[in-house]
């Protein structure tokens, strides 16, 4: 037999027969062994960097590899989680021949959250008071996350209320520094009115004699032995 001169992968057995002029002849054989000891080659898909849906449940599309081999078509395999929690997961990628050799190869997947949480706000609220300050319950700030993260609530309320408006800023933050702000508004208004309905009126730290007017009336009486005589309006008195 000739000898080919391409070989199969495995074991090839080539007999040789020599002969000579009288017809006589004898044989011997020869093995030849092609083996696959070379890996496949294998390029991950590029690093991802996605926003945050939830702590833990983030879906991924990884995109697909680069794969080759000297003799075969490779299978392909990866140990990625089929929901992504938050921060950085690697992903190893694995490329198999049929003779068992493999090539890994990794992707970089990070799960970040840069999205301000939702800040749920107390009613503002409109008191009536009989003093210069009033406590008052103002509520609860709520807040929500996408990603599920440790939230701080917290505001710049005074114990006590001042007539007229004071704004109240709420502010909510996560874990990685996002965070939003939201306003309410406390109306402390005197003798239930607004401190634009009255004419005001202002005593002084001494013994005041304070005569109203025929108009609505705001009386402050600070301390000291005061005299006061409301006029024909729809009058409020304070006392200091």
């Amino acid at each position: 037999e000739h000898p080919s001169r391409f070989f199969v992968l495995g074991e090839t057995t080539i007999t040789w027969t020599a002969t000579d002029t009288s017809g006589n002849s004898a044989s011997a054989t020869q093995t030849i062994t092609i083996v696959d000891t070379t890996s496949p080659s294998i390029t991950a898909p590029g690093s991802i960097t996605m926003e945050a849906t939830s702590a833990d449940s983030n879906m991924v599309i990884l995109g697909n590899p680069v794969s080759s081999d000297l003799v075969d078509i490779p299978s392909i395999s990866n140990n990625a989680p089929n929901l992504f929690p938050l921060g950085e997961t690697i992903v190893t990628w694995t490329a198999t021949d049929t003779s068992g050799n493999i090539s890994q190869a990794t992707q970089t997947v990070t799960i970040v959250d840069t999205t301000s949480p939702e800040l749920i706000m107390p009613e503002d609220i409109m008191i009536g008071a009989f003093s210069l300050e009033k406590q008052v319950e103002i509520g609860e700030a709520q807040a929500n996350d996408l990603a599920g993260s440790i939230l701080t609530i917290t505001n710049d309320a005074p114990n006590s209320f001042p007539l007229g408006d004071t704004v109240v800023t709420w502010n909510v933050s996560d874990e990685f520094g996002n965070s939003a702000s939201s306003q309410q508004v406390i109306s402390v208004q005197p003798c239930g009115k607004s401190l634009s309905y009255y004419n005001q009126i202002f005593g002084t730290p001494a013994a005041d004699t304070i005569i109203g007017t025929d108009v609505a009336d705001l009386i402050f009486a600070f301390a000291g032995d005061d005299m006061i005589f409301g006029g024909e309006g729809n009058d409020c008195i304070i006392g200091g």
